[in-house]
């Protein structure tokens, strides 16, 4: 998911959520651990370089994507909204730019779901009835939960 250049600033920090993820706590222990040579020292250092720019541009984007079915059963999907999203998420603000995105397909009264994370904002955005919270990021914050904890004592066994 991330490559060197493109490295977010969460990624070392480990803030993206409530546990760190499993790459904040690979990033950190590789860039601690003072025994490091050669390529790891190469490679922290160029990390270290990269993080200037990049933590300085912190621009937040919306995009809304329709899947539908057309009558040969063939899924489609289409983008109808990638913007920056410089005003605060909130669900007054995020539901303006969902309507405006349904509304400017000619898709209102259309919309059977919206999938969308668990964040409390998004949840309150859309009509309870179209509102469906997405089974893999779910998933994907239980697991990263569950194997943070593991893998912190992992790598501290590693490190003895």
């Amino acid at each position: 998911m991330y490559h060197l250049k493109g490295v977010h600033p969460t990624v070392l920090s480990g803030k993206s959520g409530s546990q760190p993820t499993i790459s904040s706590v690979l990033a950190k222990r590789l860039c601690d651990d003072r025994r490091a040579e050669g390529i790891t020292r190469r490679i922290c250092n160029m990390v270290e370089k990269d993080m200037m720019p990049i933590s300085a541009v912190d621009e937040s984007y919306i995009t809304v994507t329709r899947h539908y079915i057309e009558q040969d059963w063939q899924v489609k999907s289409a983008v109808l909204l990638t913007e920056s999203m410089s005003v605060r998420h909130t669900a007054d603000n995020l539901a303006e730019k969902l309507n405006q995105a349904v509304e400017s397909r000619g898709l209102t009264g259309r919309v059977i779901a919206c999938v969308h994370d668990n964040a409390r904002n998004i949840v309150s955005a859309n009509n309870p009835t179209h509102s469906v919270p997405c089974f893999s990021h779910t998933l994907q914050l239980a697991v990263n939960d569950g194997v943070a904890a593991y893998l912190n004592r992992a790598v501290a066994a590693a490190g003895r």
